[in-house]
Order: C-alpha cells, then sequence, then structure tokens
C-alpha cells in the first residue's frame, strides 16, 4: 500500500526554534532603538518601558495563535486557522495578506542591509568601498543578490536551510550580547558627543522635542 501524501516531516527542534527566533529578532529590534535615540535624543530610559508595553498585544496575539494550532493541529497556518472558523475565503485572503505582507518585508530587508555594510565599510576606514555602497546601482543590485541568495538556499532544501540559519542564529546572539555589553560602558552623554562629532549638531533636551508642531510654530521655531 503507497504511503498517504503529506508534508516531509524534517526540519529538527534547533532548526524550528533558529526560524522562529531569527523570524522575530530582526532588523526591526535591531534597528528602531538607534533610529529612537538619533531622533528623539533622551528618550533612552524610556525605551524599554515602551517595549514592555508593546509586548502586550503580542504576548495575547501569541496566545490566539498558540490556541488555535492546538485545536486545529494541521499544516496550512493562518489558512486553516481562518477558514474554518469563518469561511475558505477569508482564509484565502488571511493567507494571501501575510504572503504579500512578508515578500515585502524581505525585499525593504534586503535592501536596509546595504546601508549596514556600509557604515561598517566606514568604520574599518575603507571610504572607497563605503562611498560605493551608497550609490544607486550598487546598493540595488547587492540587495538582489542577497535576495536571491537566500531564494537558491531554500531551493537547496532544509539541509543548507538549517546549514545557514542555525549559524547565523548563534552570530547574531554574539553580536548582539557584545553590543549590549558594550552599552553598559556608555550613556547618553557619550552618544550627544557622538552625534555632533559626526553629524555636527546638538542634542536638544527632551522637554523640547516633545513640544508639538503647533506650539514651535506660535513661537516661530
Amino acid at each position: 500500500m503507497p504511503p498517504s501524501p503529506g508534508l516531509r516531516r524534517q526540519l529538527g527542534l534547533l532548526g524550528l526554534t533558529a526560524t522562529g527566533i531569527c523570524a522575530m529578532l530582526g532588523a526591526a529590534i535591531n534597528v528602531i532603538p538607534i533610529m529612537l535615540q538619533r531622533n528623539v535624543p533622551g528618550i533612552g530610559p524610556h525605551v524599554m518601558s515602551a517595549y514592555v508595553f508593546a509586548a502586550l498585544p503580542a504576548l495575547l496575539a501569541a496566545l490566539a495563535y498558540a490556541s488555535l494550532a492546538s485545536a486545529m493541529p494541521r499544516a496550512g497556518g493562518s489558512y486553516v486557522y481562518v477558514s474554518r472558523s469563518l469561511s475558505p475565503y477569508w482564509g484565502f485572503v488571511a493567507s494571501f495578506s501575510q504572503w504579500f505582507g512578508l515578500s515585502i518585508a524581505i525585499g525593504v530587508v534586503s535592501y536596509v542591509l546595504i546601508p549596514f555594510i556600509r557604515d561598517i565599510a566606514d568604520a574599518v576606514g575603507w571610504a572607497g568601498t563605503a562611498a560605493a555602497l551608497d550609490t544607486g546601482p550598487v546598493r540595488v543590485g547587492l540587495a538582489l543578490a542577497f535576495l536571491w541568495a537566500f531564494v537558491g538556499v531554500n531551493l537547496r532544501g532544509l539541509g543548507a536551510y538549517q546549514a545557514t540559519l542555525i549559524p547565523m542564529m548563534f552570530l547574531m546572539f554574539v553580536l548582539g550580547s557584545v553590543v549590549i555589553v558594550a552599552g553598559f560602558m556608555f550613556d547618553h552623554a557619550d552618544f550627544a558627543a557622538a552625534l555632533a562629532a559626526t553629524e555636527g549638531r546638538a542634542v536638544p533636551p527632551l522637554s523640547g522635542i516633545l513640544v508639538s508642531e503647533p506650539t514651535r510654530r506660535r513661537r516661530g521655531g
């Protein structure tokens, strides 16, 4: 009797864990805090509170997904959950919207990866390389190269996928730990001094930043 068709369960526990971790710990956690510090200097002590506040709806969403996965333990993810709960039409809309959104996110992450490489080249003194990475054709070309390289990894199968993703997860942990430990050696005054040295602008106090735009216009600022 031929075996029944189904998915081949070849993804190990470590590979599955790496998939979840790397899907969550990506550009946002590594970029948004820096953007906040740069655009709203002085907000540093409140960043952790903001992340804790944002974790509450994320926790509720995680509990909802866990409940749905326990009630409907089948391959298909959000399509199965929505199609069984509402209708197949809304299941298709939900799964297609998720696929479309993730496709855009993958393209954005590939594109913003190049400035990170540019900043590293600039930090080690490779001014010519950094300038070349800032040009449009090079930036777009490298972004597409990274994108298609990882498409190739996925096409090669789960073995290549796990061999690539698991070391990248541990590398992310190591580099993130270095940044966290180094962060305890500096304070906001060091950040303000670095911003003044690199961009030539002073850091205004947080109270001045929180003034509304209409108030600034009335004051002529």
